[in-house]
C-alpha cells in the first residue's frame, strides 16, 4: 500500500534525481597522509573523474581507507577545484554534498563557489546543501572547507532546459517593414545598424534607403529568440520617365539628325523608364526594350521613334515625351594600306615576296574585298598574303551605301640572286700509298697521280721539304730544328671557273708532333692574299688524324680559280701534316636576251613563246595601229614593263588574235642587268622587226581611273593623265 500510495502522489512531491553525482568511495590501501596529485585523483576516483575534464587545484586533498575523500589536514581545511566535461557544463540549480567531520566532534563549514552551505558536517555523516538563484555553470567549482572533512558524494542537478521564442519573421514591402513574432506576449527589437543600437518595435515603419533589418524576440521564462535578418530595398517613388537622349561614344547628340560609320555602337537612353518602345520608320515595326537604355549598331539609313514608360506610373501615365531622330550611314573609306611599316600609295606598284602580309584598316565598312585579277583573295581581319605579281583591287563597302571605296596596286616580287653555280670542293689526303723521309720523297707527280688525291687537280711545288705521310696525309715543311723551309699547295687545274667569286676557304691538319709548335698558312687568290692566317696548334701528345683540326677563312670576295695555301711560319722549325682542302665559291648567272623561234606565217591562235635559262623575262605589247586613238601612252616601251609569271618569269607566251597589230618587246632581266630582245611587230601574215616606237592607244574593254582613285567612264574624261587597267596590265595614260 505504501508504494502504491507514493506513485499517487503528485509530482513536486516526488524526490528529484541528480543529474550528475560524484561518488568518493572508501580507498583500502589509501595512505591518509599522502596528499593526492591531479594524476593521482583520477585514477583513484575513476568514477567521478568520468565527468570532470579538468582538475586545476587540488589544496589537501587525501584519500582515506573508511570516510571518502578528505580536505583538509591537522585541523586545516582544503580546497578542490574541478571542471565538468563539456557535455555538463550547464547552469546549475542545486548542489547536494554528503560527509562528515574526520575526527573531531566540532562542525566544519563548507562552501561552494563562495556559497555557504545551509548546516555544517559535523562528526556524524549528513547532508547539506547548496541552492543557486542566479547562473552558476559547471565549467568551474570550487569546493573548499573550514576543517578538514570527508565527502562521500557531490550531486549536481542542473537546470531545466527553457523552450525558445520564436524567431521574428521580417517583411519589407513598398519601402515599409512589419516584424512579427509566433510567441504570444514576446517582445520585438530590431536594428538597422548591424545590432549595434536595438531599438523597440511597436508598429510598421518606413525606410528612406536600402539597409539590412535584424531583429530578435524575448520573452520572461523563455530562452530568447534567434536573430532574424532580412535585406530591405528602397525603391524610389515611380516618376513620369524624361524625353530620350541619344549618346555615341559616351557624348549626347544635340542634334537628331546625324550620319555615323557602318556599324557603330549608338545607345539611346531615359532615365526612370522601365521599358523602351522604339518604332522603326521603314517598317513601320514596334519593338519593345525593358530596362531604360537600348544600344545598337547603325547598319542601315533609318528614322527611329523612341517612346519611354515606366510600368509603375498610373494606368494613362505610363509614357514619356518621345524622340524622333534620324541615321545616316557615312560612306566607306579606305585610310591606309600597309606593306609591314610602309604604306602603299593608291595606284601604287610595290615589289614583295609571296606570302607577303598586306594590312587594310578602313572605316565605316562591312566588308573588305581583295581582287587579283578577277578571283578573290581570302582576306582575315582586313588582312590577306600576296600571291603572283599582277594588280590587286581593294573594294571597302557597306550595304547602306552605294558608294564603295577602292584602290589598286600592282606587285613585282623581288628579284633573287641567281648562280651558274654555288657550291662547296672538298679534298681529303687520307694518306700516301708510298713515303719516305728523304727530302726529296714527294714530288709534284707524287701528290697529283696519288690514288687518294683527286687526279689533275694539285700540283705541289716544293720548296725544301715535301714528304708524302704514312697516314696522316702530306707532310709539308722541314721536319728539322735548325731551319724552317715552309711547303706550299697551289690549286691551278681544278673545276672551279675562272670568273668564280671565292667566299671561304678551310685546310685540315696538324703540325708535326711537338707540344709547343703553331704552324700558320696563308691564303691567296690570283695573287689577291685573303684576309686572315690560318693558325694550327699542336696538342703535343696526339697527331693522329682523328685529333686534326680544321681552319677556315670566310667571308672573302675573291675572284680566281688559283688558289695558294703557302706555310709562313713553324715556332719551333717543324713541319705540317695536311689531310683536308676544302673551298666555297659562287658564279653569278649572266643575262642573255630571251629567245624565241619565228613562226613561218601568222594567224590567229599562233603562239609566240620566249624563254631564258637565267632571270626573268618582262614583256610590253603595244597597238601599232591605233596612231589616231586619243589614248596615248605616257612612256616609252623600255618603261612600264609587266613581268612574265610562267615557269617563275623563264617563260612568256603571245598568242595572237585576228585583226590585231602589235608590237612586242621583250628583255631579261637576271642579278640587276638587263637584256632586251629583239622587238617585233605582229600582224596577219606576217612578223617583221620594229623599226621605231609605234603610238600607241587602248583598245577594247579597259577601265579608267583618275589620279585620286575615282574610276571615269571614256566619255566623261577630260584631257589629262589617268590610270588604265586592262586585264592583267596596269598603266598611265595621257588623254588629248
Amino acid at each position: 500500500m505504501l508504494s502504491l500510495l507514493a506513485l499517487c502522489l503528485p509530482a513536486a512531491a516526488q524526490t528529484a534525481q541528480p543529474d550528475v553525482t560524484l561518488e568518493f568511495p572508501n580507498v583500502s590501501t589509501a595512505n591518509e597522509s599522502t596528499a593526492l596529485t591531479s594524476a593521482t585523483f583520477k585514477s583513484t576516483y575513476k568514477a567521478a573523474s568520468a565527468y570532470i575534464s579538468e582538475i586545476s587545484t587540488i589544496t589537501k586533498v587525501y584519500a582515506t581507507k573508511n570516510k571518502g575523500m578528505k580536505l583538509g589536514a591537522s585541523s586545516n581545511g582544503g580546497t578542490l577545484k574541478i571542471s565538468l566535461n563539456a557535455e555538463n557544463q550547464k547552469d546549475i540549480e542545486k548542489i547536494t554534498l554528503v560527509g562528515q567531520l574526520y575526527n573531531s566532534s566540532k562542525s566544519a563549514a563548507v562552501t561552494i563557489n563562495d556559497f555557504p552551505s545551509k548546516g555544517s558536517l559535523s562528526g556524524s555523516e549528513s547532508e547539506i546543501s547548496f541552492t543557486f538563484t542566479s547562473n552558476v555553470n559547471g565549467n568551474s567549482l570550487t569546493i573548499a572547507s573550514s576543517k578538514y572533512v570527508c565527502i562521500r558524494s557531490i550531486s549536481i542537478y542542473f537546470k531545466p532546459d527553457k523552450d525558445p521564442v520564436a524567431q521574428p519573421v521580417i517583411t519589407c514591402s513598398d519601402n515599409m517593414v512589419t516584424i512579427a513574432c509566433d510567441t504570444e506576449g514576446a517582445s520585438i527589437v530590431y536594428s538597422l545598424d548591424g545590432g549595434e543600437t536595438w531599438l523597440p518595435y511597436d508598429g510598421e515603419f518606413s525606410i528612406t534607403e536600402s539597409c539590412t533589418v535584424k531583429a530578435k524576440a524575448t520573452k520572461d521564462g523563455m530562452a530568447d529568440s534567434e536573430v532574424a535578418e532580412q535585406e530591405c530595398v528602397y525603391v524610389a517613388p515611380a516618376v513620369k520617365p524624361s524625353k530620350p537622349v541619344v549618346t555615341i561614344d559616351g557624348e549626347v547628340q544635340a542634334e537628331e539628325e546625324f550620319a555615323v560609320d557602318y556599324g557603330k555602337k549608338i545607345a539611346v537612353s531615359s532615365e526612370n523608364a522601365t521599358s523602351l518602345e522604339v518604332e522603326f520608320t521603314t517598317t513601320g515595326v514596334t519593338e519593345t526594350y525593358e530596362g531604360n537604355e537600348h544600344e545598337f549598331a547603325a547598319t542601315e539609313v533609318e528614322i527611329y521613334t523612341v517612346t519611354p514608360v515606366n510600368s509603375k506610373m498610373p494606368v494613362g501615365q505610363e509614357k514619356g515625351e518621345s524622340l524622333v531622330f534620324s541615321v545616316g550611314i557615312n560612306a566607306p573609306e579606305i585610310l591606309s594600306v600597309m606593306n609591314g611599316d610602309e604604306a602603299i600609295e593608291k595606284f601604287g606598284s610595290i615589289v614583295a615576296k609571296a606570302g607577303t602580309e598586306i594590312t587594310v584598316t578602313a572605316k565605316s565598312y562591312a566588308e573588305i574585298a581583295v581582287e587579283n585579277e578577277g578571283l578573290a583573295v581570302d582576306v582575315t581581319d582586313g588582312k590577306f598574303v600576296i600571291g603572283n605579281e599582277k594588280s590587286y583591287i581593294i573594294t571597302v563597302s557597306n550595304p547602306a551605301c552605294e558608294e564603295k571605296a577602292e584602290m589598286m596596286f600592282s606587285v613585282t616580287h623581288p628579284e633573287e640572286t641567281e648562280y651558274e653555280a654555288n657550291e662547296t670542293l672538298n679534298w681529303e689526303f687520307t694518306g700516301v700509298a708510298t713515303w719516305s723521309k728523304d727530302n726529296n720523297g714527294m714530288c709534284d707527280t707524287d701528290i697529283n697521280n696519288d690514288e687518294n688525291s683527286a687526279s689533275g687537280i694539285w700540283h705541289a711545288y716544293k720548296e725544301g721539304v715535301c714528304n708524302a705521310g704514312s697516314y696522316n696525309g702530306a707532310n709539308f715543311g722541314s721536319g728539322a730544328t735548325s731551319s724552317f723551309k715552309n711547303g706550299t699547295v697551289t690549286l691551278t687545274e681544278s673545276n672551279i671557273p675562272e670568273n668564280a667569286k671565292i667566299t671561304s676557304v678551310s685546310l685540315k691538319g696538324i703540325p708535326v708532333k711537338s707540344a709547343g709548335t703553331v704552324v700558320k698558312w696563308g691564303v691567296s687568290v690570283n695573287g689577291a692574299n685573303a684576309e686572315g692566317t690560318l693558325d694550327f696548334p699542336a696538342d703535343g701528345s696526339n697527331y693522329s688524324k682523328s685529333s686534326h683540326l680544321t681552319k677556315t677563312i670566310s667571308n672573302l670576295n675573291l675572284t680566281g680559280n688559283q688558289i695558294v695555301f703557302t706555310m709562313l711560319e713553324s715556332t719551333d722549325q717543324k713541319g705540317f701534316y695536311l689531310s683536308g682542302i676544302s673551298v666555297s665559291y659562287y658564279v653569278l648567272a649572266e643575262a642573255a636576251a630571251p629567245e624565241f623561234e619565228k613562226p613561218q606565217t601568222i594567224s590567229d591562235g599562233t603562239e609566240i613563246v620566249y624563254t631564258v635559262k637565267h632571270g626573268k623575262l618582262h614583256y610590253k605589247i603595244e597597238d601599232a595601229g591605233a596612231a589616231k586613238s586619243p589614248m596615248m601612252r605616257v612612256s616609252e616601251p623600255t618603261a612600264d614593263w609587266t613581268v612574265a609569271w610562267e615557269d617563275a618569269g623563264k617563260k612568256f607566251v603571245y598568242t595572237y588574235a585576228s585583226g590585231n597589230n602589235h608590237n612586242i618587246y621583250v628583255k631579261n632581266v637576271v642579278n640587276g642587268k638587263s637584256v632586251e630582245g629583239e622587238a617585233i611587230n605582229v600582224k596577219e601574215g606576217v612578223l617583221t622587226g620594229v623599226e621605231e616606237v609605234a603610238a600607241e592607244g587602248a583598245e577594247g574593254a579597259r577601265e579608267l581611273y583618275n589620279l585620286q582613285g575615282v574610276r571615269v567612264s571614256e566619255a566623261e574624261a577630260v584631257p589629262g593623265v589617268y590610270v588604265e587597267r586592262r586585264g592583267g596590265k596596269v598603266a598611265k595614260v595621257v588623254i588629248r
